[in-house]
């Protein structure tokens, strides 16, 4: 069901970890303390929200994230999902990542411990280790790749920025596409924006590779405006609502 992919569009398909040098990783502002909320459409259908908060303090920072199905879906799929990132360090990478997925009539509790010094990541799914995963590179999770994603700098359509990225317990370089500055009609009238493609080389649920789309204003605040992604039986649209561009 599409409330199964809200997380794959904004998560699994943004997993970045460190930019090799791309991207000084001290002077990003990414990690802000702030709010977003989404509101998901699927083939023009109220979908649900999801809400994306940063909580920053002296020791870490803290990043939730839910998604809420709409009344209409809730009727016959109903999604409550909760993914949780903390973070610690100078620069800041995450210690441990926390997933409650609650779809329909099924659910799944995961967690990653990232061992810096061990040089693994641990994965335990409801509560058990299942396995243990070689740390490669210093890295980012996914809700936290989502959130450093805006930092990324584009000089010219048709850059392309590799990312490694960890998802589903195993490490990827994701090529990130610039297409170019464009105008789109949101809440608070046009905006110019970065057209940015992440070209997926793993499928989601009901994703197909390559089919995601992020849309950042072209500010110093980089919000990310539009997300879109296609699945097998249909589009799926996540406009932000609050704070308005």
């Amino acid at each position: 069901m599409p409330g199964k992919f809200i997380w794959r569009v904004f998560w699994g398909f943004f997993c970045l970890f460190f930019f090799l040098g791309a991207v000084p990783l001290s002077a990003t502002e990414a990690f802000s303390s702030q709010s977003l909320v989404f509101r998901v459409t699927w083939f023009g259908l109220p979908a649900g929200k999801v809400h994306l908060k940063v909580e920053k303090n002296s020791r870490e920072i803290v990043i939730t994230a839910t998604a809420r199905s709409s009344r209409l879906l809730s009727t016959f799929y109903p999604v409550r999902d909760l993914w949780q990132s903390i973070l610690a360090g100078s620069p800041p990478y995450p210690v441990r990542s926390f997933i409650d997925q609650n779809e329909g009539k099924w659910s799944r509790k995961k967690e990653y411990l990232f061992d810096y010094r061990g040089g693994v990541v641990r994965v335990l799914k409801n509560g058990r280790l299942k396995k243990e995963v070689r740390l490669e590179f210093p890295a980012f999770d996914e809700i936290s790749a989502f959130v450093y994603l805006r930092d990324l700098e584009f000089s010219a359509p048709g850059e392309i920025k590799y990312v490694p990225t960890f998802s589903g317990g195993r490490f990827y370089r994701v090529p990130v596409e610039f297409l170019g500055y464009e105008e789109i009609k949101v809440t608070g009238g046009w905006k110019k924006v970065l057209h940015l493609r992440p070209k997926v080389p793993f499928e989601g649920v009901f994703g197909r590779k390559g089919d995601i789309h992020v849309w950042l204003t072209a500010d110093s605040r980089r919000l990310p405006v539009k997300v879109t992604g296609r699945l097998t039986i249909g589009h799926l649209t996540a406009w932000l609502v609050r704070p308005r561009p």
